[in-house]
Formats: C-alpha cells, sequence, structure tokens
C-alpha cells in the first residue's frame, strides 16, 4: 500500500512526464520477465569467451551533471589508455544535459538493455569480473589518478556544433579568435527549479553573492575578454552592463549545447565549485574556484588555484587553523552552525586579487617569490600528512595551488598545530 502511494505521490508531483516514465519503466519490467532466460544464457556466453574478449557492463550516474561529466571524461581517458576490454554503458533517466548524453554516446556504447545485462550479472555472479564500478562508486568522480592528464584526447565536438555555437557568440558581438572567460557562480536557483520535491538548502553554505564578482568582471573586460556568467537560472541578476560581458542564466535562448560548449572552450573558467564547472575540468580548462569549502575538496589534479572561504570561531573571533579546517569539513550548513562556525565569504577585493594572479599565471606572467614557493610547499606537504588525503587525492598536477594571498592573510598562525590527523570524512 506504502508502494503504491509513493508511486502516485511522484506522478502528482511531476505530471505527465513522471506518468510517462512509470509506463516506460513497466515495460521493462515486462521485457524482463519474458527475456530473462535469453538474458541469463547471453551472460553466461560472456563469461565463457572472458579469455578472448572481456566485456564488462557499466552505467554513468546522468542525474547530476557534475557526476555525469566526470565520470563520462575519468572513463574515456581511461579507456584510452587501456583498450583490453569491450565496455557497454546504460544511462538511468533524468539526463541533466542532453548535449553531454549525445557525445557520451557517440564515445561508447550505450543502450538500455545493458542495464538488464549489468544487473542480472550483479545478482547472479558474485564479484564478477564483467561489472565495470564506475568513477563515482571508486573515486567519488574526482580524478585522484590523473586520468585526464594522462591523454591528449579529448571528447570532440562536430563540425555543425562548434559553428552553431560560435554563431551564437558571433550574434552577440564576439569575434572569432577573441577570449572568453566562463563564470560559475553557485545559488540555490538550480536545484530549486529543476530538482523539486527535496529541500536542498543545507548546501547554502557553498552560496555566494554574485555582485561581490562586479569588480573582477569589470576588470577582465578592460583587458580585452569576453566573461560570461554561466548556468540555466540563477536567483539574482547581476548589476553590470556591458557588450563583452553576457548574463547567460536571465537570456530567453539557451541550450545545453551551449552549457557544454562555452566551458569546453574558454580561455579559462572561475567557479566556486558546482557541477557545471566539471566540463572545463574535463577539457583542460585552467580553472579559479572561489569560496569553496569545505577544503578537503580542493582541486588537487588540474591547473587550478582554490581561493577558500574563510572559517572563523564565532566565541573567540579567530579564523581556523588548516588542522580546524579539515577536522571542520561539514557538507551541511547547520553543522557549521552548531560547530559554532562563522563562515565568512571572499570580499570584492579578495576576488578580484586572486583573479588578476590567476590570469597572470595562466599567461606565464606571474613572477612566484620564494615566500610565494614556501607557502605552497607547506600547504601541499601538510596536506599529504593528513590522514584523510587518500580519501580525496593522489596524483597532484603540478600547476594546482592554494591561493596564496588566503595563507598569507591567516599568517604563520594557521600552520602552528603541525601535522593534521583529523577525521577525514564528510560530515
Amino acid at each position: 500500500m506504502n508502494y503504491l502511494l509513493f508511486q502516485f505521490t511522484e506522478i502528482r508531483s511531476k505530471g505527465w512526464k513522471g506518468l510517462l516514465g512509470k509506463i516506460s519503466r513497466f515495460f521493462d519490467y515486462v521485457f524482463l520477465f519474458f527475456f530473462s532466460p535469453v538474458l541469463f544464457v547471453l551472460l553466461l556466453f560472456v563469461h565463457a569467451i572472458r579469455k578472448w574478449k572481456h566485456i564488462r557492463f557499466g552505467y554513468f550516474e546522468s542525474s547530476r551533471i557534475g557526476h555525469f561529466v566526470m565520470d563520462v571524461g575519468i572513463s574515456f581517458a581511461e579507456a584510452k589508455k587501456n583498450s583490453t576490454y569491450l565496455d557497454f554503458y546504460y544511462i538511468p533517466k533524468p539526463i541533466s544535459n542532453k548535449q553531454w548524453y549525445i557525445m557520451t554516446c557517440r564515445n561508447f556504447n550505450v543502450s538500455r538493455i545493458i542495464e538488464a545485462f549489468y544487473r542480472f550479472d550483479k545478482k547472479f555472479f558474485k564479484d564478477s569480473k564483467h561489472i565495470i564500478l564506475s568513477p563515482m562508486e571508486r573515486l567519488s568522480s574526482r580524478d585522484k589518478n590523473g586520468a585526464l592528464n594522462s591523454v591528449s584526447d579529448l571528447i570532440s565536438f562536430t563540425d555543425y556544433e562548434n559553428e552553431k555555437c560560435k554563431t551564437w557568440l558571433e550574434e552577440k558581438g564576439w569575434k572569432n579568435g577573441q577570449a572568453f572567460v566562463c563564470l560559475m557562480v553557485r545559488d540555490s536557483a538550480y536545484l530549486q527549479e529543476y530538482i523539486a520535491g527535496k529541500d536542498f538548502s543545507y548546501h547554502n553554505f557553498r552560496d555566494t553573492e554574485i555582485n561581490a564578482y562586479s569588480n573582477s568582471i569589470k576588470l577582465l573586460v578592460e583587458m580585452g575578454y569576453w566573461v560570461i556568467r554561466m548556468g540555466k537560472v540563477a536567483n539574482e541578476k547581476l548589476d553590470y552592463s556591458h557588450e563583452r560581458f553576457i548574463d547567460y542564466p536571465f537570456l530567453k535562448y539557451q541550450n545545453d549545447l551551449l552549457d557544454i560548449w562555452l566551458m569546453a572552450n574558454c580561455r579559462f573558467a572561475i567557479s566556486t565549485g558546482t557541477g557545471l564547472d566539471s566540463v572545463a575540468d574535463v577539457y583542460r580548462r585552467p580553472t579559479l574556484y572561489l569560496n569553496l569549502i569545505p577544503l578537503s575538496n580542493i582541486n588537487s589534479w588540474s591547473c587550478a588555484i582554490t581561493v577558500p572561504k574563510y572559517l572563523k570561531w564565532k566565541k573567540t573571533g579567530e579564523y581556523l587553523t588548516f588542522k580546524e579546517y579539515l577536522e571542520n569539513n561539514y557538507q551541511h550548513s547547520e553543522k557549521y552552525e552548531n560547530a559554532e562556525i562563522l563562515i565568512e565569504d571572499l570580499s570584492s577585493e579578495d576576488i578580484s586579487r586572486a583573479v588578476m594572479e590567476f590570469e597572470s599565471r595562466i599567461n606565464g606572467k606571474w613572477v612566484e617569490t620564494f615566500i610565494e614557493k614556501q607557502l605552497q610547499d607547506t600547504f601541499w606537504t601538510e596536506l599529504q600528512n593528513w590522514k584523510g588525503f587518500s580519501k580525496f587525492h593522489g596524483w597532484k598536477h603540478p600547476d594546482a595551488r592554494i591561493d596564496t594571498g588566503f595563507l598569507e592573510k591567516l599568517g604563520s598562525r594557521f600552520f602552528e598545530n603541525g601535522r593534521c590527523m583529523g577525521d577525514f570524512s564528510l560530515q
């Protein structure tokens, strides 16, 4: 009875799409019922020929764009390095980005029927060698093994897709060859709009005010860059207008192709650490992560600089030390409240300084001082000594950095406790 009530509730909340989804799922079960003997025989055959051809079955988690993009990107790179297997995948609904789904199907063997093979193999063959553990399951969708940077191949766009996106930019006044920067600032609008029926307010600690980025946008525009604020929806329109600035969330014309293509082809990306920036990651676009917490989530496998939010103890007003940042690596707003930790966003000045440094670094203009190098070495040594390091990190990109300005502002006290041995589970 509870099961039926749940199904009716889902249909009421999702409307016709929900009903059609249930009908489609019903026919899937009917198919499995009648054809399960055939599937089982085919699986026996697959196991029998493993010495000659190793066939595997897997899936890509597609409901969240970050996992979808990273899992496909990492799997693509791994397949380029090792062609031993013949792999087949299924992609369950909902699909967070249809363009990425199309590109995935162009580069992998994808079929709905593979779900049946995958589930049957897991059920009847314990510890099967024919099941692919997804990057989400074994790596939390983090490129800890450096797969992306171990190959030069990229998941390509068609000529038609490239021309369509360039035409869209040209209609805005862009000229071929002009550099553009993608800016992705997280707020609650996307999850509220596209994943209804679930309370995501526990993620609010990751949000940040878009107008704090205004000065940085102006500086980049004055330098000749185009700046495109990314996202399907946003809570607040930026109080700034310029012919080389595009506030994409508030345009009438949007599509999934543009979402992917722009992030894949930008000169560099600026993000607060949200799903779409995974596209820049997969396409090796340098990325500046601003206002990112928890600190344990720093990107260590890409050309990236991370500038975390400041964390202060409410009682003393003192900044948390490095060890305390890692001991309090919460994923819920309420837990910071309960720990009496104040979350302080980067100021407009902090953001502008970090953006200018990042732009200078990726263009080979930045001259690093001895103190800056020493601070970086100390940070990464301490992070590697933390017992939770291997859960989040592995191979380190030579250009992965923590922001030096952040370390300088917190001062020598930040590392005063020496080696960090705190609890490493995300809480």
